[in-house]
């Protein structure tokens, strides 16, 4: 999103859309500083609406993707 408002013709979805890919990369920095907060960017409700196969790469630091919604 803070891409998109800087670059309006920048293509952008919200994280609710993406239900269908078949490879999600993270890479964003962390941060718990609103309204974008990166900070358990990925939950549990977000994995449980993905693709089944789907492949997560997490290649960000710290806590973007949650670890005890992974593991569930």
């Amino acid at each position: 999103p803070l891409r998109a408002k800087q670059e309006p013709d920048f293509p952008s979805a919200p994280l609710d859309k993406i239900k269908a890919v078949d490879l999600i990369c993270l890479h964003p920095a962390l941060h718990n500083e609103a309204p974008f907060s990166s900070l358990h960017l990925i939950n549990k409700k977000f994995l449980q609406n993905q693709k089944p196969g789907a492949i997560l790469l997490n290649a960000s630091r710290g806590e973007v993707l949650h670890p005890q919604a992974l593991l569930d």
